[in-house]
């Protein structure tokens, strides 16, 4: 078992050196000491549980987590349980990107099969090329909402809760209300898991077509 954990370990010490070298840093030197501090983990739930590398995108995506070490009482707000719910918006959020991704790919290599062609462009059925627009289409707003309807708009209500506290506990509440509004409209509270599963299965559509 200890050597089929080394692969796994080596793809999260390559990923959160990829991350910390290209990632934006932040101009505060406080928050970039935070920052410098995250790191993202690829876990399984059990030792004899198979290795999520190799496995597809959304069983690799599924297996990350963000942890962060950090002193009281900062980890009154950043506990374990905050991370947790953190990491499924990151995960969901991943997903999205990578679906776009797939997408773009797609178009690039539909593009290059057709000018490749001489004497004749290669004929595809326009229903794969209306679906493909429309899977883009449909996946670019998605990331929009969650990044500027959801976190960006849930972030800038924290700050000003944040702001406005007077106590620790006011901090701490404020932070809860802030991830529990983004799990609830990202569909990952315990009433939206039917939409969320229905999400992935529609993502994974645009897997296929990469």
């Amino acid at each position: 078992s200890g050597r089929k954990a080394l692969p796994v370990a080596g793809f999260e010490a390559a990923l959160n050196g990829l991350f910390q070298a290209t990632v934006l840093r932040p101009t505060d030197a406080d928050d970039d000491a935070l920052l410098a501090a995250v790191h993202l983990v690829v876990a399984r739930s059990r030792a004899e549980t198979p290795s999520p590398l190799g496995a597809g995108p959304c069983p690799l995506l599924d297996a990350f987590g963000i942890e962060l070490k950090v002193p009281f009482p900062l980890n009154l707000v950043l506990s374990t349980a905050a991370f947790e719910q953190y990491s499924q918006l990151f995960r969901l959020m991943a997903v999205v990107h990578y679906a776009l991704h797939c997408v773009k790919v797609a178009w690039f290599q539909l593009s290059r099969s057709f000018t490749g062609k001489r004497g004749g462009a290669l004929s595809l059925p326009t229903s794969v090329l209306s679906m493909r627009h429309h899977m883009h289409l449909f996946i670019a707003t998605l990331q929009r909402y969650l990044v500027v309807d959801v976190v960006a708009v849930e972030a800038n209500r924290l700050q000003g809760r944040v702001a406005s506290a007077t106590s620790m506990e006011g901090i701490v509440a404020a932070h809860s209300a802030f991830l529990r509004a983004c799990t609830s409209k990202m569909f990952l509270a315990a009433g939206g898991r039917e939409q969320h599963r229905t999400l992935l299965e529609v993502l994974g559509q645009a897997f296929r077509l990469r």
